[in-house]
């Protein structure tokens, strides 16, 4: 795959090849979806991400206590090598021995999921890089909330005239600046001239968190982009709408938001389709699906040039290998010129 790249994706591919190893999972995505992401790699490797895959495979055990002896589980074991694996103790110490991206690629692309996972996450984020650069030219504002370890403040070609404010809990902006601190920033030089700014502030109570974002800087008479990635989901019905008109009412005429959300998860018919939902732990704690996300947007004030991609268009888009249901939609909106 190198040896068919473009220069730049060889020189990126090479630098940081030292940090990488061979459990990390094939993928089909083509090289003009290629994704510039060191730091995905140091976040997945830090003692609390491997306690965090441990406790997962715990809570998987215990709220499935035969998880281990089901058809569908050994299968995938057998698949991936580890057919000496019968209990989750076994399976931990798998971890325990193994590279440090191991755990995280093992679950989420073959145990709790499969290795099309991947390619998904490298479409949608493929996607979003690229809607976010192109609104860069003409929006100097950019607000990613619900941030977590989104590093797109650091990693994509922002000018010195951008500024990107992140919004999460303390406990997760904490976590982020450590990490950055303490760790990434000694291997990684970020690509981005922006400035990055934290905003420690729980988007459940609105006035804290807005009052927060224009303390750091934000001006809500200026466009604005905000990005709503991973998040919605998480939310309900009510919240969803909550927060989106709070965003709305701090965001200038020509201001733009992307949003994802979920489609409705066919239900279960086989025992095998309840094992799998079983096992896939977002799926549990999702609290919205939608298949019309533009009224969310509608409803909130951002239904000008409304514009809808799921995975099935973005594989059209970038010439990506063909997925298997559509899943998540990424939907833009913006918000029109009074």
């Amino acid at each position: 795959m190198i040896k068919s790249g473009i220069e730049a994706q060889i020189n990126a591919v090479k630098e940081y090849a030292s940090f990488f190893d061979d459990t990390l999972v094939d993928s089909n995505v083509p090289l003009s979806c290629i994704i510039y992401d060191p730091y995905a790699y140091f976040l997945c490797t830090t003692p609390e991400a491997k306690e965090l895959v441990v406790n997962s495979v715990k809570a998987l055990n215990n709220a499935l206590p035969t998880l281990f002896e089901h058809p569908i589980v050994r299968n995938k074991l057998q698949a991936t090598g580890l057919s000496h694996v019968t209990s989750a103790d076994d399976l931990i110490k798998v971890f325990e021995t193994s590279s440090p991206s191991y755990p995280w690629n093992f679950m989420a692309c073959y145990f709790t999921g499969t290795p099309s996972t991947a390619d998904k996450i490298f479409l949608r984020t493929k996607y979003i890089d690229d809607v976010v650069m192109e609104n860069q030219k003409t929006i100097k504002q950019i607000v990613v909330i619900g941030a977590g370890m989104d590093m797109r403040a650091l990693r994509l070609e922002f000018d010195q005239e951008i500024t990107v404010f992140e919004v999460d809990t303390p406990q997760v902006i904490e976590y982020k600046t450590n990490m950055l601190t303490k760790t990434i920033s000694k291997h990684i030089t970020p690509r981005s001239k922006a400035k990055n700014c934290h905003v420690s502030a729980d988007l459940r109570f609105a006035e804290q968190w807005t009052k927060q974002l224009v303390a750091s800087g934000y001006d809500p008479t200026k466009p604005s982009f905000w990005l709503a990635e991973g998040l919605l989901m998480y939310l309900s019905e009510d919240e969803i709408d909550v927060l989106l008109k709070t965003v709305s009412s701090m965001s200038a005429p020509g201001s733009k938001i992307l949003i994802q959300t979920v489609e409705p998860i066919p239900p279960a018919t086989t025992p095998e389709m309840k094992m799998l939902y079983m096992m896939s732990a977002p799926i549990g704690e999702f609290r919205s699906f939608t298949t019309t996300p533009n009224l969310y947007l509608d409803r909130a004030g951002f239904g000008s040039d409304i514009v809808l991609k799921n995975y099935l268009h973005l594989v059209e888009l970038y010439g990506a290998p063909k997925q298997n249901g559509t899943s998540s939609a990424f939907t833009i909106g913006t918000k029109p010129s009074l």
